[in-house]
């Protein structure tokens, strides 16, 4: 991936751990989540029913759905049980020098 496709959008204490920071990246909603020191940033949607995963409890190296419960690794983005089928989207992320950067 190209250096352009990064783009800055928080400086990296906005998130701290096990916790999760919505924001809009080039028009899409995604949410840094921080879990097990570990940053990723997935979309703000669940894929089970479409509700937004932020508020979503953050344990472990997963996020668990609000509305419905479903839960996600997001290290892999896969479904974790048996109520959701298709896995989270995920996109590129890194941290250099303070700042958060995320490729959508």
């Amino acid at each position: 991936m190209d250096e352009a496709d990064y783009l800055p959008v928080a400086p990296s204490n906005a998130v701290g751990d096990e916790q999760a920071v919505a924001l809009r990246v080039a028009g899409r909603q995604v949410l840094l989540v921080r879990s097990l020191g570990v940053l990723h940033a997935i979309e703000n949607l669940c894929p089970h029913a479409g509700q937004p995963l932020e508020g979503g409890r953050v344990r472990r190296g997963w996020i668990a759905c609000s509305f419905h419960g479903a839960r996600f690794d997001l290290g892999s983005g896969a479904p974790l049980g048996p109520l959701p089928t298709s896995p989270l989207c995920r996109f590129l992320v890194r941290e250099i020098d303070g700042t958060i950067e995320v490729a959508v």
